[in-house]
């Protein structure tokens, strides 16, 4: 009999987590404040912002989002496009880009060194190109409304931040990709902790890759980014590391000022952010089986409490109903994060999508003895000695 409750009870709370993670989604999105619709001033001169681009077989979206920064109404602006290794013809576009406006400089890499993820050093080279007071750290899939850096260091400035990290509005996918999306989404959304994010004292930091502004006097000018050299979640782990370094950095929904194509189909979705989700386990396998095994007892949850309580009807359909409370949390809740209507009615699809994902991450770990990411085999051991982001500390 104990057993029986200590499983009712364990599914229970399986079930409530289909309320308790959109509810706590919405309180962070109203908590996130929106900057296009701030009231600011403009600094007495603008300071010279360098943008870098890294790019990794990004022919599809990479002139696209460079024409958007070029329409940019920033009068001192410089942008750096790091072609890393691609076997595309990102380079030759890179190129073009370069040829059509002097503001323009196309990097090319053509060897990773030991001891790099291929992102970070690709910044660490742009970095070192770069001459701007300012750095802007972007994607090769980001679309920018003409005013965003404007605003964007309008705010740095009168609020004395040295990063600024934007949340982007995702452009819309159907289907499969945009339901997984939108489950991710959420699921970050509702993780984050943004009192202890802003609280100088707490380890907790924040990133976003598609809109990093940092005041370059907070990086070292000697070693840039080593420090993060085998970070898997470089965006996080430069807001840690500006954090500790006095940086006062400040995180704000990006709403209407920018967006990004993220993961256009779910091939690339799972290659991409969830090959890598193993690092929120801290690299280790079996912690990681652990948390799988938890998110496939969430998503069977509701179905299973249905089953056990099937001879009261009314409240084995209550209990079935969880899956679809996601979206009426999440569209009666507001906030300054937007989901597409579509996406939010498909979240308990995106969980399944996000649980074979996971799976397939830990089995290719396994396999390969680390993350097997864009070409290169990353040893999670490695990947562990250097690793500086543990979200269990951030959120």
């Amino acid at each position: 009999m104990t057993s029986a409750f200590a499983t009712a009870g364990l599914v229970l709370a399986a079930v409530l987590w289909w309320i308790v993670m959109p509810w706590r989604a919405v309180l962070n999105g109203r908590k996130l404040s929106c900057l296009k619709g701030l009231r600011l001033d403009a600094p007495p001169q603008w300071p010279r912002v360098s943008v870098l681009v890294p790019a990794k077989n990004e022919e599809n979206t990479l002139f696209a989002a460079v024409q958007s920064l070029l329409r940019l109404d920033y009068p001192d602006l410089e942008i750096i496009l790091i072609n890393d290794r691609s076997t595309d013809a990102t380079g030759t576009v890179a190129e073009r880009l370069a040829a059509l406006d002097r503001r323009v400089t196309a990097i090319h890499i053509e060897q990773l060194p030991d001891g790099w993820l291929g992102k970070v050093h690709a910044l660490q080279q742009g970095i070192r190109a770069s001459s701007g007071e300012w750095l802007l750290f972007t994607d090769a899939d980001v679309y920018f409304a003409p005013d965003t850096l404007r605003q964007a260091l309008a705010y740095c400035i009168q609020h004395q931040k040295g990063l600024l990290s934007l949340f982007p509005d995702i452009v819309t996918q159907r289907g499969l990709v945009g339901a997984a999306q939108a489950a991710f989404g959420v699921l970050l959304l509702s993780m984050l902790n943004l009192a202890r994010i802003a609280d100088p004292s707490s380890h907790a930091a924040m990133g976003v890759g598609a809109f990093n502004l940092v005041n370059r006097k907070f990086l070292d000018p000697r070693v840039g980014l080593e420090w993060l050299r085998m970070e898997v979640a470089d965006d996080i782990g430069l807001g840690l590391m500006l954090k500790q370094r006095g940086a006062n950095p400040a995180i704000l929904s990006g709403q209407g000022l920018l967006a990004v194509d993220w993961y256009p189909d779910l091939a690339s979705m799972l290659d991409g952010v969830l090959q890598r989700c193993i690092m929120g386990s801290n690299y280790r396998p079996g912690l990681f089986a652990f948390n799988c095994l938890c998110v496939g007892l969430c998503l069977v949850a509701p179905l299973l409490l249905g089953f056990m309580l099937a001879p009261y009807t009314p409240l084995a359909w209550c209990c079935i109903g969880a899956y679809f409370m996601p979206a009426v949390i999440l569209l009666a809740g507001g906030g300054n994060i937007r989901i597409a209507r579509s996406s939010l009615w498909g979240i308990p699809i995106g969980y399944a999508i996000i649980l074979y994902g996971m799976l397939r991450s830990l089995a290719s770990c396994l396999r390969h003895g680390g993350i097997y990411w864009r070409g290169n085999v990353y040893p999670l051991r490695e990947l562990r000695a250097h690793q500086r982001v543990k979200l269990s500390s951030f959120f």
